[in-house]
């Protein structure tokens, strides 16, 4: 973990930043109480334990899932059993490998097929928390909120008053999800100073320079972290290499060359490939 600057900024009243990001975070986890609680999805990094800490200090009540995908560090698996041993393990219909071989292709930056199932299909009709913040990315701070809806259609910004919240809960049971994020707003100083002011524990990959933990090879990534994360987990490696073969047996990657030559290929931050015609889809 890298020492941070961290922020204090005072406000009018005479609080600091952090405090504000807190009671803000508190407020909002207990206005939107749903009366079957949370349903807490964790990932063990260190967004979602800050969501969870904040949940238990809120008295809020929820169950906590855990969504195995099968290609998170294994650091990080391990220290969510240790740590977390009450969080309930969600298994998805479909390996990444499986994902790879029915779709015909290996998950791209425009086509990341593979969140959908592995991460994002649990807790639909209940009202979800999780740690998704506006500084990971563009894309994140565009498509989410600190309270949205969920559903078939992709994600809705929702702003609304007080009297707009039970409507806005009864609509969630019946055909979509509503998220809230409690650290939205939160930069990765102010979850490191929550984090070291309250000694909680957390994955030492962050102590070896790793500042966001997710899936080993994931698309959305630069080159160099894939590189560095299949160098340090060469099992994962071996996986993607030969899922690539059987895509190449099977007729496909047929001008890219060898497994190899895919592999580099999809690493790199080049130009992703056009669709390819017979892909399959996952609803075939």
């Amino acid at each position: 973990m890298k020492n941070r600057p961290i922020p204090q900024q005072i406000e009018l009243d005479g609080s600091t930043r952090q405090q504000m990001l807190y009671d803000h975070a508190i407020t909002l986890l207990r206005q939107l109480e749903p009366p079957k609680g949370y349903y807490l999805s964790t990932s063990f990094g260190k967004d979602s334990i800050v969501a969870h800490r904040l949940c238990d200090e809120a008295g809020v009540r929820y169950d906590a899932y855990h969504n195995i995908t099968g290609i998170d560090p294994p650091e990080l698996v391990y220290f969510g059993r240790k740590h977390y041993p009450g969080v309930l393990r969600h298994r998805p219909s479909m390996s990444m490998w499986k994902l790879i071989e029915r779709k015909g292709i290996l998950p791209l930056r425009q086509r990341r097929f593979c969140c959908e199932v592995l991460k994002e299909d649990g807790g639909m009709g209940r009202v979800c928390v999780m740690g998704i913040r506006a500084e990971e990315s563009s894309r994140r701070r565009d498509a989410w909120a600190p309270v949205a809806t969920r559903g078939d259609k992709g994600n809705e910004v929702r702003i609304f008053d007080n009297d707009d919240i039970q409507t806005s809960l009864q609509r969630c049971m019946v055909r979509d999800k509503l998220v809230v994020n409690p650290i939205y707003h939160w930069t990765s100083s102010d979850l490191w100073a929550f984090i070291k002011d309250r000694k909680m524990p957390y994955c030492n990959l962050y102590d070896e320079g790793f500042e966001r933990l997710g899936c080993i090879g994931c698309p959305m990534t630069r080159e160099k972290k894939r590189r560095r994360e299949l160098e340090r987990w060469p099992g994962f490696y071996q996986l993607y290499m030969r899922a690539i073969q059987k895509l190449i047996d099977k007729g496909r990657f047929q001008d890219k060359g060898s497994a190899q030559d895919v592999m580099d290929w999809w690493l790199s931050d080049k130009e992703q490939l056009p669709p390819i015609d017979g892909q399959v889809s996952l609803g075939d």
